[in-house]
C-alpha cells in the first residue's frame, strides 16, 4: 500500500468517526428534548393528584434544623414532588449508602435524591446532598436487557406513577 492509499483510508476513517459523532450527538439530544417534555407533561398531569414534599437543605450557622453531624441547616428549596422509583445508592462523591428515591418535581426534573435526614412525615424527602438529575446510564433504569431505551422507560415509569397517583385520591 502506498501512502496516497493510507492516507485516503485514514481520511473515510476520520470521516466515518466525525459522522457517527455527530449522529450520537443529534441522538442524546432529541433524547434529552423528549425526556423532557414527558417531565412537563406528567408534572401537568400529575398537579392535580397528591403530592409529597422535597426539600433540599444548606448547612447555616444559625439553621433551625439539626441534621448530619449535629450541624445546623435551613431550608434552601422546597418543591411538590411525586415518587417515581425508591431504593438504595451510593452517594457519588461521599460514596456512602443512602435510601435514594427518584422523584418527580414540579419544576419537571427526574432527580434522585440521597435521604440524609429523617422525616417525620410521610411523603417528605429532606436532603442536604445534591441530587442528581436522573437521564441515561442512570441505574434507575434497567437497560441491560431492555432494547427500547431509557426515554421509553421513563415513559413507562411516569406513566405507571400518574395511575398509581391517580387511584390514590
Amino acid at each position: 500500500m502506498d501512502l496516497d492509499a493510507a492516507i485516503d483510508a485514514a481520511r473515510r476513517r476520520a470521516e466515518f468517526m466525525a459522522t457517527h459523532q455527530q449522529q450520537e450527538a443529534d441522538r442524546q439530544d432529541r433524547e434529552r428534548k423528549e425526556a423532557a417534555e414527558l417531565l412537563a407533561e406528567a408534572v401537568r398531569r400529575l398537579a392535580r393528584c397528591g403530592s409529597g414534599t422535597y426539600a433540599r437543605m444548606r448547612r447555616s450557622t444559625f439553621g433551625r434544623y439539626r441534621g448530619p453531624g449535629g450541624h445546623r441547616y435551613t431550608e434552601a428549596e422546597r418543591q411538590r414532588c411525586w415518587l417515581l422509583g425508591s431504593g438504595q445508592s451510593t452517594h457519588p462523591q461521599t460514596g456512602q449508602w443512602y435510601d435514594s428515591p427518584v422523584l418527580l418535581l414540579e419544576n419537571a426534573t427526574a432527580v434522585r435524591v440521597w435521604l440524609d435526614f429523617q422525616s417525620t412525615e410521610p411523603d417528605q424527602y429532606i436532603s442536604s446532598l445534591e441530587p442528581a438529575s436522573v437521564g441515561r446510564g442512570d441505574s434507575f433504569f434497567t437497560l441491560g436487557s431492555n432494547s427500547k431505551g431509557w426515554v421509553e422507560e421513563l415513559k413507562e415509569r411516569l406513566a405507571q406513577a400518574i395511575v398509581r397517583y391517580e387511584r390514590d385520591r
